[in-house]
């Protein structure tokens, strides 16, 4: 934490000293890269749950026990499922409407389940007058939705996480509409969901994790925005439809079958993209040659 209050202080002596240098607030500027991630990063680190697990308790955490990526995601799924140090800060559960949920001492709710039989479906960001910031499968329930006839899901804005395998196999679902407030979408997601045809990813998303959209056969088109940090692997795995990806300017890196089997995918953008594996971009149209070229490192 200190390197980074150290390059912060030397980023803003340098706007004062010259006029030309890049204003690190202005995400439309065009700095360098490491001003881009800096600025990133502290918006990141603003993040905070609750004052009895801020981000830095989670970097300990992390650093302790060796998570093995340091995101966001795992930031919220440790502080729903509690810490390795047998922290745990869930406090009661309850029952309003079609939906059930828990309730933690920072008097926040995430989501747990949903019992209703509707087609269409919005999840609230307040429940029982508690402001609700995460939607998540329960640990021991394999989804979040078991209803295979729903098509429409809207996220209200507030809600800042979507859990490990949320919406797993929902199978005929179409349509997502995720709330600006959304930061991380977890491990599997959107998992299985063969008829999701249409899902915008709002601005201040900062994390997709492995699996997120594996096999969503009917996603034609992706567009990363540049707030997201981290694409984890077979986030895109196996969507046949998928023609064209824009990535995020800060994604340098793909960890692994991101791109697998995605046999239609024939247009990339990648600003940043300095390394990549084969089995990313394995039975896909994407010239691995021209990302080379362009300084992308393959292994």
């Amino acid at each position: 934490m200190k390197k980074l209050h150290i390059i912060l202080s030397l980023l803003l002596t340098m706007i004062f000293l010259t006029s030309c240098a890049p204003n690190v607030n202005d995400k439309t500027t065009t700095g360098s890269t490491t001003t881009d991630i800096v600025t990133v990063n502290f918006q990141k680190e603003n993040v905070k749950i609750s004052d009895k697990f801020t981000w830095d308790d989670y970097l300990f955490i992390a650093e302790k026990y060796s998570h093995p990526d340091i995101t966001l995601c795992d930031y919220f799924s440790t502080y729903y499922f509690g810490t390795e140090d047998n922290q745990n800060f869930f406090v009661s559960e309850g029952e309003s409407g079609d939906f059930k949920y828990r309730l933690f001492e920072n008097k926040r709710a995430f989501i747990t389940e949903y019992n209703g039989g509707t087609s269409t479906v919005t999840i609230p960001s307040v429940i029982d007058g508690h402001e609700v910031i995460g939607v998540t499968c329960r640990f021991d329930k394999s989804e979040f939705l078991p209803n295979i006839s729903l098509k429409k899901v809207t996220v209200d804005d507030g809600i800042q996480y979507i859990g490990e395998a949320c919406f797993e196999n929902c199978m005929m679902l179409e349509k997502v509409s995720l709330p600006q407030s959304l930061l991380c979408i977890d491990n599997g997601a959107f998992h299985g969901c063969k008829t999701l045809s249409e899902i915008a990813l709002p601005q201040r998303l900062n994390c997709i994790d492995d699996s997120a959209f594996f096999e969503c056969g009917e996603l034609k088109q992706i567009t990363i925005p540049d707030s997201v940090e981290y694409l984890g692997s077979y986030a895109f795995f196996g969507c046949s439809e998928l023609k064209s990806v824009k990535l995020s300017a800060n994604v340098n890196q793909l960890h692994g079958s991101t791109f697998y089997n995605c046999s239609m995918l024939s247009s990339f953008e990648a600003q940043n993209l300095k390394q990549a594996f084969e089995a990313d971009f394995h039975n896909t149209k994407i010239d691995i040659d021209s990302l080379v070229k362009n300084g992308t490192e393959i292994k």
